[in-house]
């Protein structure tokens, strides 16, 4: 096994995983190597011919109505998550900081086991110290950076794109899932290497200028929210590892700062270049 130690929004890890894993799972990775860290946590990935084989206890639930699916467990006082791309069984289970893999398993099935597990463990550690992790896209524009909320399918990437064509000055910080991190000097997004279809794996941050939920409507309007209707905007997008207590309630406490310090907007808009417009104008003030 290969160690490598990375670190996304001043929170490190170290990963060790088979050799046949090294080049085409971790390219997204690499902007964030750094060899000098002090992992906060690590994974350790196995290959396993029979992983019915592996204890997990009993059966709690499974989440997500898409894959990747999650299935979580507990055996003792100890939770343990399995993940897979098909709703019949788990194709890995992650048990503390050991992920165990199938041996047979395609590249890709591997690829969303190996990253679920990370982007979990990764958030359970990383919650604790003020960070955050979004399910969002995310636009930089003159210094600072805009995060684009909304239920799959609402037009997330769409908007961030009509902001790249349109909005002169701009950038794709992050399309899927940047990092949040309320800092002493305010609130800041980064970008991190899982980034759904985008392949934008940018090591860089930005101070976070405002934060919008999308709807599609008939026509472009936008809302500021007040401080309840703000909450209950942005808290759905956060990741959470919900069954680990001090990691949900680090969790709540990050959400109330961010809100309190970052202006959050609803925007029901067409796929247009008005609805860029009219955002980039409102939110940048």
């Amino acid at each position: 096994m290969t160690p490598q130690k990375y670190t996304v929004a001043d929170i490190s890890f170290e990963v060790s995983f088979p050799e046949r894993f090294t080049s085409e799972l971790m390219f997204r990775y690499e902007p964030f190597i750094n060899a000098e860290a002090r992992p906060d946590f690590r994974l350790e990935v196995s290959e396993i011919e029979n992983i019915q084989t592996v204890c997990v206890g009993d059966f709690i639930d499974k989440y997500n109505d898409e894959p990747p699916y999650l299935w979580l467990y507990r055996n003792n006082e100890e939770y343990i998550c399995g993940f897979s791309l098909n709703e019949s069984s788990p194709s890995c289970y992650l048990i503390g900081n050991s992920l165990y893999l199938k041996s047979n398993l395609s590249f890709r099935e591997a690829e969303t086991c190996i990253t679920n597990s990370i982007m979990l463990l990764y958030t359970k550690y990383s919650s604790v110290k003020g960070n955050l992790m979004i399910h969002a896209s995310t636009i930089s524009y003159r210094d600072k950076a805009y995060i684009f909320l909304g239920k799959s399918g609402t037009g997330k990437s769409t908007h961030s794109r009509l902001w790249l064509e349109n909005i002169k000055g701009c950038s794709l910080l992050n399309g899927d899932n940047p990092v949040v991190r309320v800092e002493e000097g305010g609130v800041y997004v980064y970008g991190s290497p899982w980034s759904g279809k985008t392949h934008c794996y940018k090591n860089e941050k930005h101070r976070l200028g405002g934060i919008v939920r999308l709807s599609q409507e008939p026509q472009n309007s936008i809302t500021k929210l007040g401080i309840v209707q703000s909450y209950a905007s942005f808290m759905p997008s956060c990741s959470n590892v919900r069954w680990d207590k001090n990691s949900s309630e680090a969790t709540s406490k990050t959400i109330e700062k961010v809100i309190l310090e970052v202006p959050c907007f609803h925007l029901g808009c067409l796929p247009d270049r008005e609805a860029a417009e009219l955002c980039c104008n409102t939110i940048t003030r």
